[in-house]
């Protein structure tokens, strides 16, 4: 069950039945008392810098340290969250009629080993792994790119080749926006540097 304001009051009114508070003066006590508390699914992956900046708010021996690594933190999670909100606008832009941009999602997910038999004879066995690269074309909803290592490998030109071979499979607008993660081996290199001029 997910949490929510409305979640919230209802608790509020079984734990309290005579109360008089109405929804909307909860809701706005809420935001007024607890501004930086907000409802979203926990982070379940973390990055390099939030592992980086946890460790040093556990190992902090002075406040000033703690206070220092806490802030960068909260300012990291605040830089995370405003990219998303920007991808959020990309996507929602290249949907709307007439619109000139498109707006594409690139991640190399993890591999996939196969085949998926948990006896003990198939654990020392050696699996075939599989690639699957996600390309989400936000315009149409549609693509993704999977293969197994007996055709590729998973470098930048396998990438790449993925790539030009969804952007000649859709009919592109005048602006590309990409988003990928920062995955430099796949996603950001010179190569997807130069296919996006190209």
């Amino acid at each position: 069950m997910d949490l929510n304001v409305h979640r919230l009051y209802k608790a509020f009114q079984t734990k309290n039945p005579n109360t008089l508070v109405t929804y909307k003066l909860y809701t706005k006590v809420f935001k007024q008392e607890f501004p930086k508390l907000s409802f979203r699914p926990p982070r379940s992956d973390t990055c390099r810098v939030c592992d980086k900046l946890a460790c040093k708010i556990k190992a902090s021996k002075k406040s000033s340290d703690l206070a220092v690594s806490k802030s960068a933190l909260e300012l990291h999670h605040r830089k995370a969250e405003q990219a998303l909100r920007v991808l959020k606008q990309n996507a929602a832009s290249s949907q709307l009629p007439g619109s000139n941009q498109s707006t594409i999602y690139i991640d190399l997910q993890q591999v996939l080993f196969v085949p998926t038999l948990v006896h003990s004879n198939m654990f020392y066995k050696r699996h075939l792994s599989c690639y699957n690269f996600c390309v989400h074309m936000c315009d149409t909803d549609k693509a993704m790119c999977m293969w197994h290592e007996g055709i590729a490998q998973r470098g930048s030109n396998e990438m790449i080749s993925c790539l030009l071979q969804v952007f000649n499979a859709n009919d592109l607008k005048d602006d590309l926006v990409v988003w990928s993660d920062n995955c430099a081996g796949q996603n950001k290199n010179r190569d997807d540097f130069f296919l996006c001029t190209w």
